[in-house]
């Protein structure tokens, strides 16, 4: 079923506020567009939107990236690095030292 390929945790939090968060952002950045550069208001919020979807693409890229390859750390620092990032984006617990074993 369909149900079979959602995964168990869905990030609904940060997808959220990813959402809101662009949309201020293009609002705000189409107006100061429009305003100072004398740009037509479809134009600039077209401007403003490609800017951020890209920026915000780019970060996510770079995030996972990052996750995904070893940065020549050693094992335990790694995969603790890669446990307060994740909890840090997927439930915005905040970037704390995660507990030693």
């Amino acid at each position: 079923m369909f149900f079979d390929f959602i995964p168990p945790v869905v990030p609904l939090r940060a997808i959220a506020f990813q959402i809101v968060f662009l949309l201020m952002a293009i609002a705000i950045e189409a107006t100061v567009l429009h305003k100072q550069l004398n740009i037509p208001p479809k134009q600039s919020i077209q401007f403003a939107a490609s800017i951020n979807l890209l920026t915000t693409v780019a970060g996510w890229l770079v995030t996972f990236l990052l996750l995904g390859t070893s940065l020549s750390l050693p094992t335990p620092l790694l995969t603790e690095l890669k446990i307060a990032l994740m909890n840090f984006i997927f439930l915005t617990n905040g970037l704390t030292a995660p507990p030693s074993c």
